[in-house]
């Protein structure tokens, strides 16, 4: 994207450098055939200089074309900020503060570069998210929010800005995502000890990762829409994640599962 913008900048400054030096060559030309005082062999020179420019500017700008199309015509740029892939063992588990992982490897199982979310911000200040399960049957989701759940400084505090654009999933408390606490490091059971819609799950649920309410899946993917942006000075601080530590069940059981569920026992499933 990067390169992309310094191309269009570069069309841009050959465009205008361009035009006048087409126009200039073509004012010397006249002025120097129509001249009494130019020789032969000064129209020659000054012709073949003009006619010069007039082929570097004709080779350049079948070059400079795509460019300008390029700067106008931009695509949706959809930037895979998460993956998590559930793998045999507990490898896949993320770890407190784990906020990049394999940020140069995006075709990794396990990615990660969470804590750049604050270069996609749009002009109004908002990001707009991509949920996706890939290999499951559920529906993507799609939303915008102003508040970073990887910058709040305390978990389960709620989201801020939440715009739905494509929801299909709005149980166990969906509202966006937040800052996780134990479980995982982000969730969507927003203000609430639940984590449905986890992204970076420290904890397994059921063999997998909790995704919409009472699904369980085996990889999660987090998009944001790119818009390009020069970086802050100062990227910004991230608070520490809660330290590990008991965690809520995702749907309350006659018997206990063994390992720690995103749900609270003492809270009870009303289907949304």
């Amino acid at each position: 994207i990067r390169v992309l913008h310094e191309c269009v900048g570069l069309r841009t400054a050959l465009a205008a450098a361009l035009a006048p030096l087409a126009a200039l060559a073509a004012q010397v030309a006249t002025t120097a055939t129509s001249s009494t005082i130019a020789t032969t062999a000064t129209t020659a020179a000054v012709a073949a200089a003009a006619a010069a420019v007039t082929a570097a500017a004709a080779a350049i700008a079948p070059l400079i074309a795509p460019l300008t199309s390029a700067a106008t015509d931009l695509p949706v740029l959809w930037v895979l900020v998460s993956r998590q892939t559930v793998t045999s063992g507990n490898s896949w588990l993320r770890a407190a503060n784990q906020w990049s992982l394999n940020a140069d490897t995006q075709e990794s199982d396990q990615f990660s570069t969470l804590d750049t979310l604050e270069l996609h911000r749009d002009a109004s200040g908002a990001f707009t998210f991509r949920l996706v399960w890939p290999g499951s049957d559920l529906a993507q989701q799609t939303w915008k929010q102003t508040s970073n759940p990887v910058t709040a400084t305390n978990s389960h505090s709620g989201v801020e800005g939440f715009e739905p654009i494509d929801v299909p999933h709005t149980g166990c408390n969906w509202g966006g995502l937040e800052r996780g606490g134990g479980s995982s490091l982000i969730d969507g059971s927003v203000s609430h000890g639940n984590w449905w819609y986890a992204v970076g799950a420290r904890r397994s649920h059921g063999g997998g990762i909790p995704g919409p309410c009472g699904k369980v899946v085996q990889q999660t993917e987090l998009y944001t829409l790119h818009i390009y942006r020069s970086p802050p000075s100062t990227p910004p601080s991230l608070p520490p994640t809660p330290s590990l530590s008991p965690s809520p069940s995702p749907f309350p059981s006659p018997t206990p599962l063994p390992s720690p569920d995103p749900f609270r026992h003492d809270l009870y499933y009303v289907s949304p």
